[in-house]
């Protein structure tokens, strides 16, 4: 700054040199206009004013260098414009610190890496001393690093919510000064504001290079931003856009976790923690109770007297809080070094099964075991009343519908990870409940952390065990039979949506507030069913492999599809479970292997994955089961499959099931809709091949299509659902209404008029009982009058369908 105040200054000096020069030879020159001094004399008032202007500007250099957009006004872009961006433009710049050679080194190894697990977005690294003002301005960047380390930070205090101190940083006017604070921020880049900016600060590098591995999953942001203290969220928000277009922290969504967080009551091992208000004073001491009295059986049988101290347990109001306050969703986890268990408690889902405390307490006795089944099905063991009827009864019901497990691949450890947790827990119950019997308590604590059994004790073990659970099941019989009895009965008509997860947040999808919300206002327009869709992935539609279950927070894991579904009961609604294989750059109809050995293998994988959902499903007594969607070629070749897997999770689920066919040829071919109880078809079948047709003309569309759908469900005499059928809000969508809308213009006129031909023709038809719209969001932001997609939110086409189906 200096170096250019002094060119500045010696300009100007330069400008009142050459000004005195001009005056000194105008007094000597005689005979001269007038006019000629009055140009000499604007003359040097022009080099004064370009000096002072010079000296402006290098003063100014710096400011406009570190934040371009300073210059001008510049118009900030919505959330919504932000992410679309991200999304046309997903390259995105990290720039990380460069303080030393050895902390340069570290942050380069952990980005390379972590960078190798995120498919969507292209990262690049750069070191912020090699960092230009181009490449701030041109893209989206990712600041990495402490106030010290990273000097972008400091240079963006005041164009950020964010206050920079000595001790650490402060935001919403709390500051964080611990070394295991750590804040993570979305924002337009102060660069170039149509651009992103993702922010993670920490007060100690090499803390922030332990946590960086969940700081880094761009898209499972946790709020606009958030403070985390180890493994725990303090604070989280959002920034609300005002009318002039600024980003300000909306105080209606800021939360203070740490505020919401107090100790209710103490017992003799326990310390009783609650976020928010989730229990009662006389259901806490009620809960302490039971606790206790599992931990003294437990401590019975490993034959100790104390704990090393007080179990921190940790109960939250909504599975949405816990999750955004540890970053996991599951009903129930615990935490060895810190000794404490987290749990959440909403209606008909609870946590508090005493499962994540046994496994806590023997893994601290006994030390973790070689395999994984022994620690898991010990502390099944000493559950309380698990998933509502016990493990024993769930463990039975897999058993007599032939879901087993087979024992070698719950005792080999990739296989015990990639199986289904719902089956494989109460299996694993049951067995170790089996070992305990038939070793006696001694020789099984003796046995536990070393039992690793050879194939051929696996095999003797395995029809020792299944001789149990035949034992068990004389047990179950009466209450079996009751249970599967008691289904409920449909409607006459599903006037439904198809729920979809859209957020993958934890804030905004399946299990937050927001998702509740959308329901409410889903039933308040006379819909009265949702289906509600967990994905899985297969990366080669060629290939057959397991398939995965969602875990992760944000997800559509189990948690979240079943807080849904118990959410749309409270409701009054039908629920239909329809599990979706996604493909990336494919879908289920490219789904075909390459020789019967591989089909045969497709078959098993694709069974023990719906086999997890029919489980779920009858769990939690979801009203209808979607047995696949849009598989045309394994249904269309291998329909015996098709009736194999069906009579299996007949034997396992009670209520309706139907299978969500391709429209056309597919759901005009399968052959085995005489083993479901509803034909189910995803409906994109062109209304008009016309520009502009007339209401009518597209009314005589759908009549076609009722006919094509009307003739397979005479050969079969089944009802029919239509399992999905929408339209996108843009130009012509009658033409193809299973397009997306990427690339095209905005016409939710034309949407609603799909709308209102396809509901003026089908509420006749005496063979449709059900119709799901796809879709409607997981949260109500999305959509509206400048979204071209398929949700019909706040839009033309809901007034449509609110004037359908409440006259229904």
């Amino acid at each position: 700054m200096t170096k250019k105040f002094a060119i500045s200054f010696s300009l100007l000096y330069i400008s009142f040199l050459t000004s005195n020069l001009l005056q000194k030879h105008s007094s000597h020159t005689q005979g001269k206009e007038l006019r000629l001094i009055n140009s000499r004399f604007s003359l040097s008032l022009l080099l004064i004013t370009v000096s002072f202007g010079m000296l402006f500007f290098f003063a100014e250099w710096d400011s406009i260098i570190s934040n371009p957009a300073a210059s001008k006004k510049v118009k900030m872009p919505s959330r919504g414009e932000l992410i679309q961006h991200l999304r046309n433009s997903p390259r995105i710049i990290i720039v990380y610190p460069s303080e030393t050679p050895d902390l340069e080194g570290k942050y380069r190894r952990k980005i390379a890496d972590l960078s190798k697990r995120n498919w969507w977005f292209k990262f690049e690294a750069l070191p912020v001393d090699s960092v230009t003002t181009s490449v701030l301005r041109g893209n989206h960047i990712y600041l990495l690093g402490t106030v010290g380390s990273n000097p972008l930070f400091k240079q963006l205090e005041k164009k950020l919510p964010l206050k920079i101190n000595p001790k650490g940083f402060e935001i919403v006017e709390t500051p964080f000064q611990e070394p295991s604070d750590v804040l993570t921020l979305f924002y337009p880049n102060p660069w170039s504001p149509q651009y992103a900016l993702f922010a993670t600060l920490a007060n100690d590098d090499h803390y922030l290079l332990s946590a960086l591995e969940d700081e880094i999953a761009v898209f499972k942001r946790v709020g606009d931003y958030r403070v985390r203290r180890g493994r725990d969220t303090l604070i989280m928000g959002f920034f609300n856009q005002t009318p002039e277009g600024r980003w300000e922290i909306d105080p209606q969504r800021h939360r203070n976790f740490a505020a919401e967080t107090r100790t209710i009551a103490k017992s003799p091992h326990y310390e009783l923690i609650f976020h928010r208000n989730p229990l009662s004073k006389s259901e806490a001491m009620l809960l302490l109770e039971k606790l206790e009295r599992r931990l003294a059986s437990l401590k019975t049988f490993l034959g100790i007297e104390r704990l090393p101290r007080k179990i921190r347990y940790h109960v939250y109001e909504t599975l949405e809080d816990k999750g955004l306050m540890t970053g996991n969703t599951a009903l129930s986890h615990s935490r060895l070094k810190a000794w404490e268990v987290h749990t959440a408690v909403e209606p008909d889902l609870r946590g508090d099964d005493f499962l994540e405390d046994a496994r806590l307490i023997v893994r601290d006795v006994l030390g973790k075991p070689v395999s994984e089944i022994m620690e898991m099905g010990l502390a099944m063991t000493f559950t309380s009343n698990w998933r509502g009827k016990g493990y024993e009864y769930w463990a039975v019901r897999l058993h007599l519908s032939g879901n087993d497990l087979p024992l070698e691949e719950m005792f080999d450890h990739q296989g015990w990870s990639q199986c289904s947790e719902l089956i494989a827990r109460p299996l694993a119950g049951t067995f170790v409940a089996y070992l305990r019997s038939i070793w006696g308590r001694n020789n099984f604590l003796t046995r536990y952390k070393q039992f690793q059994p050879t194939k051929d004790e696996l095999r003797e073990l395995e029809s020792g065990w299944h001789n149990f659970l035949d034992s068990l099941a004389t047990h179950y019989e009466e209450q079996i039979v009751r249970d599967r009895s008691q289904v409920s009965s449909l409607p006459d008509f599903q006037k439904g949506f198809c729920f979809a997860h859209e957020g993958y947040s934890i804030y905004n999808g399946y299990l937050s507030r927001k998702a509740d919300e959308a329901l409410e206002k889903l039933s308040s327009l006379g819909s009265n069913a949702i289906s509600i869709t967990p994905f899985t992935y297969m990366r080669d539609p060629h290939t057959p492999t397991k398939f995965r279950f969602s875990h992760s927070a944000g997800e559509e894991n189990d948690e979240s599809v079943i807080h849904a579904i118990l959410k749309a009961r409270r409701l009054g609604m039908i629920t239909m479970l329809k599990p979706h294989i996604w493909l990336h750059r494919a879908w289920p109809g490219e789904i075909e292997m390459k020789s019967e050995a591989e089909w045969k293998q497709f078959f098993e994988f694709y069974q023990r994955w719906i086999s997890h959902y029919a489980l779920l499903a009858e769990m939690y007594q979801v009203d209808i089961l979607s047995l696949g969607v849009e598989m045309s070629r394994t249904t269309l070749s291998h329909p015996e499959e098709w009736r194999k897997l069906i009579r299996t999770v007949r034997k396992l689920y009670s209520g309706k099931i139907t299978y969500s066919a391709n429209w056309g040829e597919e759901f005009e071919n399968v052959s085995f809709w005489d083993a479901l109880d509803y034909i189910g078809v995803n409906c994109y079948y062109p209304l008009s091949t016309k520009d502009n047709p007339t209401d009518t003309e597209l009314q005589d569309g759908v009549k076609a299509i009722a006919r094509r759908i009307e003739a397979v469900h005479r050969r079969f005499q089944k009802p029919v659902i239509i399992t999905e059928i929408g339209f996108t809000a843009t130009p012509m969508p009658w033409k193809e209404p299973h397009a997306d809308a990427r690339g095209k213009g905005l016409d939710p006129h034309a949407q609603a008029r799909c709308y209102e031909a396809v509901l003026t023709v089908l509420h006749e038809q005496p063979w449709l009982k059900g119709l799901y719209w796809w879709k409607w969001p997981s949260y109500l932001e999305y959509g509206g009058l400048n979204d071209n997609d398929f949700t019909p939110n706040n839009k033309p086409a809901e007034e449509i369908v609110k004037k359908w189906f409440q006259r229904w």
